[in-house]
Protein backbone atom coordinates (compact mmCIF):
# COMPACT_ATOMS: atom_id res chain seq x y z
CA UNK A 1 0.00 0.00 0.00
CA UNK A 2 1.22 3.50 -0.86
CA UNK A 3 2.96 5.03 2.23
CA UNK A 4 1.43 8.42 1.39
CA UNK A 5 -2.04 6.88 1.41
CA UNK A 6 -1.36 5.26 4.81
CA UNK A 7 -0.05 8.59 6.15
CA UNK A 8 -3.18 10.42 4.97
CA UNK A 9 -5.43 7.83 6.59
CA UNK A 10 -3.54 8.08 9.89
CA UNK A 11 -3.61 11.88 9.72
CA UNK A 12 -7.36 11.86 9.04
CA UNK A 13 -7.95 9.56 12.01
CA UNK A 14 -5.89 11.81 14.28
CA UNK A 15 -7.81 14.90 13.14
CA UNK A 16 -11.16 13.15 13.61
CA UNK A 17 -10.10 11.99 17.09
CA UNK A 18 -9.02 15.49 18.10
CA UNK A 19 -12.27 16.97 16.83
CA UNK A 20 -14.21 14.29 18.70
CA UNK A 21 -12.41 15.10 21.94
CA UNK A 22 -12.97 18.81 21.39
CA UNK A 23 -16.69 18.17 21.00
CA UNK A 24 -16.82 16.46 24.38
CA UNK A 25 -15.75 19.55 26.30
CA UNK A 26 -17.56 20.46 29.50
CA UNK A 27 -17.34 23.69 31.44
CA UNK A 28 -15.05 22.29 34.14
CA UNK A 29 -16.89 24.27 36.82
CA UNK A 30 -17.31 22.93 40.33
CA UNK A 31 -20.64 21.24 41.06
CA UNK A 32 -20.26 21.10 44.85
CA UNK A 33 -23.76 22.55 45.27
CA UNK A 34 -25.11 19.25 43.93
CA UNK A 35 -23.10 16.92 46.15
CA UNK A 36 -25.08 14.36 48.13
CA UNK A 37 -28.41 15.11 46.47
CA UNK A 38 -31.09 12.49 46.11
CA UNK A 39 -33.37 13.77 43.36
CA UNK A 40 -37.01 12.68 43.12
CA UNK A 41 -37.96 12.15 39.47
CA UNK A 42 -41.04 14.29 38.71
CA UNK A 43 -41.47 14.67 42.44
CA UNK A 44 -42.14 11.94 44.98
CA UNK A 45 -44.97 10.16 43.20
CA UNK A 46 -46.56 6.74 43.47
CA UNK A 47 -49.89 5.04 42.72
CA UNK A 48 -51.71 7.63 44.82
CA UNK A 49 -49.73 10.82 44.20
CA UNK A 50 -49.37 11.63 40.47
CA UNK A 51 -46.12 12.70 38.82
CA UNK A 52 -45.31 16.38 38.33
CA UNK A 53 -48.02 17.42 40.78
CA UNK A 54 -47.93 19.88 43.64
CA UNK A 55 -48.53 16.95 45.99
CA UNK A 56 -45.51 15.07 44.58
CA UNK A 57 -43.27 18.11 44.97
CA UNK A 58 -44.54 18.78 48.46
CA UNK A 59 -43.84 15.16 49.45
CA UNK A 60 -40.28 15.35 48.11
CA UNK A 61 -39.57 18.61 49.92
CA UNK A 62 -40.95 17.25 53.20
CA UNK A 63 -38.44 14.39 53.04
CA UNK A 64 -35.57 16.70 52.10
CA UNK A 65 -35.09 15.35 48.58
CA UNK A 66 -34.20 17.49 45.63
CA UNK A 67 -36.86 17.39 42.96
CA UNK A 68 -36.80 17.09 39.20
CA UNK A 69 -39.60 18.48 37.06
CA UNK A 70 -40.44 19.16 33.42
CA UNK A 71 -41.52 22.51 31.99
CA UNK A 72 -43.29 23.50 28.78
CA UNK A 73 -45.37 26.36 27.45
CA UNK A 74 -49.15 26.05 27.15
CA UNK A 75 -51.45 27.75 24.65
CA UNK A 76 -51.36 31.07 26.53
CA UNK A 77 -47.58 31.02 26.68
CA UNK A 78 -47.52 30.22 30.40
CA UNK A 79 -44.79 27.98 31.81
CA UNK A 80 -46.44 24.80 33.04
CA UNK A 81 -45.11 21.63 34.65
CA UNK A 82 -45.87 18.58 32.50
CA UNK A 83 -43.72 15.88 30.92
CA UNK A 84 -45.49 14.61 27.79
CA UNK A 85 -46.25 16.54 24.62
CA UNK A 86 -49.78 15.09 24.78
CA UNK A 87 -52.13 15.23 27.78
CA UNK A 88 -53.65 11.78 27.29
CA UNK A 89 -51.42 9.49 29.38
CA UNK A 90 -51.78 11.56 32.52
CA UNK A 91 -55.17 13.28 32.13
CA UNK A 92 -57.07 10.98 29.76
CA UNK A 93 -57.69 13.81 27.30
CA UNK A 94 -56.17 13.38 23.84
CA UNK A 95 -54.83 16.89 23.24
CA UNK A 96 -51.44 18.43 22.56
CA UNK A 97 -49.96 19.92 25.71
CA UNK A 98 -49.02 23.04 23.77
CA UNK A 99 -52.77 23.53 23.14
CA UNK A 100 -53.73 23.29 26.81
CA UNK A 101 -55.68 26.43 27.69
CA UNK A 102 -56.84 28.06 30.91
CA UNK A 103 -59.86 25.76 31.19
CA UNK A 104 -57.68 22.67 30.82
CA UNK A 105 -55.33 23.94 33.51
CA UNK A 106 -58.26 24.48 35.84
CA UNK A 107 -60.42 21.44 35.10
CA UNK A 108 -58.23 18.50 34.02
CA UNK A 109 -57.10 16.14 36.74
CA UNK A 110 -53.92 14.05 36.95
CA UNK A 111 -54.44 10.27 37.04
CA UNK A 112 -57.97 10.61 38.38
CA UNK A 113 -56.90 12.46 41.55
CA UNK A 114 -57.78 15.94 42.74
CA UNK A 115 -54.41 17.19 41.46
CA UNK A 116 -54.28 19.38 38.34
CA UNK A 117 -51.48 20.49 36.01
CA UNK A 118 -49.48 23.08 37.97
CA UNK A 119 -48.08 26.32 36.70
CA UNK A 120 -44.32 26.61 37.25
CA UNK A 121 -44.83 29.66 39.43
CA UNK A 122 -47.04 27.63 41.76
CA UNK A 123 -44.30 25.04 42.24
CA UNK A 124 -41.69 27.68 42.98
CA UNK A 125 -43.99 29.36 45.49
CA UNK A 126 -44.70 26.05 47.19
CA UNK A 127 -41.09 24.85 47.43
CA UNK A 128 -39.83 28.33 48.38
CA UNK A 129 -36.16 27.34 48.48
CA UNK A 130 -36.57 24.38 50.86
CA UNK A 131 -34.81 21.92 48.51
CA UNK A 132 -32.88 22.24 45.22
CA UNK A 133 -34.87 21.99 41.99
CA UNK A 134 -33.62 20.34 38.80
CA UNK A 135 -35.58 21.91 35.94
CA UNK A 136 -35.84 19.96 32.69
CA UNK A 137 -36.73 22.08 29.67
CA UNK A 138 -39.03 20.54 27.02
CA UNK A 139 -38.74 23.31 24.45
CA UNK A 140 -39.82 22.04 21.03
CA UNK A 141 -39.99 24.91 18.55
CA UNK A 142 -40.32 27.61 21.23
CA UNK A 143 -36.93 27.09 22.87
CA UNK A 144 -35.98 30.72 23.30
CA UNK A 145 -39.40 31.77 24.55
CA UNK A 146 -39.47 28.96 27.10
CA UNK A 147 -35.97 29.79 28.35
CA UNK A 148 -36.76 33.47 28.65
CA UNK A 149 -40.09 33.02 30.42
CA UNK A 150 -38.77 30.34 32.75
CA UNK A 151 -35.84 32.49 33.72
CA UNK A 152 -38.15 35.44 34.39
CA UNK A 153 -39.69 33.26 37.10
CA UNK A 154 -36.44 31.72 38.29
CA UNK A 155 -34.66 35.06 38.37
CA UNK A 156 -36.69 36.04 41.43
CA UNK A 157 -36.46 32.62 43.05
CA UNK A 158 -34.39 32.51 46.23
CA UNK A 159 -33.72 28.78 46.25
CA UNK A 160 -31.09 26.62 44.56
CA UNK A 161 -31.86 25.39 41.07
CA UNK A 162 -30.10 23.74 38.14
CA UNK A 163 -31.26 23.31 34.56
CA UNK A 164 -31.04 20.41 32.13
CA UNK A 165 -32.36 19.45 28.72
CA UNK A 166 -31.98 16.96 25.90
CA UNK A 167 -31.85 20.01 23.63
CA UNK A 168 -28.32 21.54 23.58
CA UNK A 169 -29.81 24.87 22.49
CA UNK A 170 -31.21 25.31 26.01
CA UNK A 171 -27.73 24.92 27.49
CA UNK A 172 -26.31 27.31 24.91
CA UNK A 173 -28.98 29.86 25.83
CA UNK A 174 -28.08 29.54 29.51
CA UNK A 175 -24.38 29.66 28.80
CA UNK A 176 -24.94 33.00 27.05
CA UNK A 177 -27.62 34.54 29.28
CA UNK A 178 -27.16 32.96 32.74
CA UNK A 179 -23.65 31.51 32.85
CA UNK A 180 -23.80 31.37 36.65
CA UNK A 181 -26.48 28.64 36.60
CA UNK A 182 -25.26 25.04 36.52
CA UNK A 183 -26.49 23.36 33.33
CA UNK A 184 -26.72 19.70 32.39
CA UNK A 185 -26.96 17.71 29.18
CA UNK A 186 -29.53 14.93 29.18
CA UNK A 187 -28.90 12.02 26.87
CA UNK A 188 -29.67 8.40 26.04
CA UNK A 189 -29.80 6.05 23.07
CA UNK A 190 -32.88 7.73 21.63
CA UNK A 191 -33.86 5.18 18.97
CA UNK A 192 -33.73 2.30 21.44
CA UNK A 193 -36.25 4.12 23.62
CA UNK A 194 -38.55 5.01 20.75
CA UNK A 195 -37.63 8.65 20.10
CA UNK A 196 -37.86 9.36 16.38
CA UNK A 197 -35.10 11.74 15.33
CA UNK A 198 -32.69 11.71 12.36
CA UNK A 199 -29.85 9.20 12.73
CA UNK A 200 -27.10 11.81 12.51
CA UNK A 201 -28.81 13.96 15.16
CA UNK A 202 -29.20 10.92 17.37
CA UNK A 203 -25.51 10.06 16.97
CA UNK A 204 -24.41 13.57 17.95
CA UNK A 205 -26.79 13.77 20.92
CA UNK A 206 -26.09 10.36 22.45
CA UNK A 207 -22.34 10.91 22.09
CA UNK A 208 -22.54 14.43 23.60
CA UNK A 209 -20.98 15.97 20.50
CA UNK A 210 -22.56 19.38 20.99
CA UNK A 211 -20.52 19.83 24.17
CA UNK A 212 -18.09 22.26 22.56
CA UNK A 213 -21.02 24.67 22.16
CA UNK A 214 -23.06 24.00 25.30
CA UNK A 215 -20.21 23.21 27.74
CA UNK A 216 -22.38 21.35 30.28
CA UNK A 217 -21.49 21.27 33.97
CA UNK A 218 -23.03 17.83 34.41
CA UNK A 219 -24.29 14.94 32.31
CA UNK A 220 -27.60 13.20 33.06
CA UNK A 221 -27.72 9.85 31.28
CA UNK A 222 -30.23 7.01 31.05
CA UNK A 223 -29.02 4.26 33.37
CA UNK A 224 -30.02 1.57 30.87
CA UNK A 225 -27.58 2.91 28.27
CA UNK A 226 -24.38 3.65 30.16
CA UNK A 227 -22.62 0.36 29.32
CA UNK A 228 -22.85 1.04 25.57
CA UNK A 229 -22.34 4.83 25.76
CA UNK A 230 -18.79 5.27 24.41
CA UNK A 231 -19.16 9.04 24.14
CA UNK A 232 -20.18 9.26 27.80
CA UNK A 233 -17.27 7.10 28.93
CA UNK A 234 -14.77 9.23 27.01
CA UNK A 235 -16.31 12.40 28.36
CA UNK A 236 -16.15 11.12 31.95
CA UNK A 237 -12.55 9.94 31.55
CA UNK A 238 -11.24 13.13 29.98
CA UNK A 239 -13.32 15.95 31.48
CA UNK A 240 -14.73 14.41 34.69
CA UNK A 241 -18.11 16.16 34.68
CA UNK A 242 -20.64 15.40 37.40
CA UNK A 243 -22.77 12.41 36.40
CA UNK A 244 -26.48 11.98 37.14
CA UNK A 245 -28.26 8.72 36.33
CA UNK A 246 -31.96 8.20 35.69
CA UNK A 247 -34.25 6.56 36.50
CA UNK A 248 -33.16 4.66 39.63
CA UNK A 249 -35.95 2.34 40.80
CA UNK A 250 -34.37 -0.21 43.15
CA UNK A 251 -31.54 -0.77 45.60
CA UNK A 252 -29.15 -2.45 43.17
CA UNK A 253 -29.50 0.43 40.72
CA UNK A 254 -28.85 2.86 43.55
CA UNK A 255 -25.66 1.01 44.48
CA UNK A 256 -24.61 1.01 40.81
CA UNK A 257 -25.05 4.78 40.68
CA UNK A 258 -23.09 5.26 43.89
CA UNK A 259 -20.26 3.04 42.61
CA UNK A 260 -19.93 5.38 39.62
CA UNK A 261 -19.97 8.47 41.82
CA UNK A 262 -23.26 9.50 40.23
CA UNK A 263 -26.21 11.32 41.75
CA UNK A 264 -29.45 9.29 41.52
CA UNK A 265 -32.63 10.63 39.94
CA UNK A 266 -35.04 8.14 41.46
CA UNK A 267 -38.65 6.99 41.55
CA UNK A 268 -40.51 5.17 44.34
CA UNK A 269 -39.36 5.08 47.93
CA UNK A 270 -39.03 1.44 48.99
CA UNK A 271 -35.23 1.46 48.83
CA UNK A 272 -34.69 4.82 50.55
CA UNK A 273 -37.08 4.71 53.52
Amino acid sequence: MDPLFIFLIVLALIIISLLFLLCLQTSGRKTSAMEGLMIAHRGLHDDIIPENSLAAFRAAAEKGYGLELDIRLNKEGKVIVFHDDNLKRVTGVDKKTAEADRDDMQNLRLKGTSERIPYFREVLDQIDGRVPILVEFKPGKNMEELCRKAEELLGDYKGEYFIQSFDPRVLIWYRKNRPDILRGQLSEFFHIHGTKIPRITEFFLRNLLFGFLSRPDFIAYNLEDIKRALGLRLCMKIYHPKLLLWVIRNGSQLEQAKSLGALPIFERMSFTD
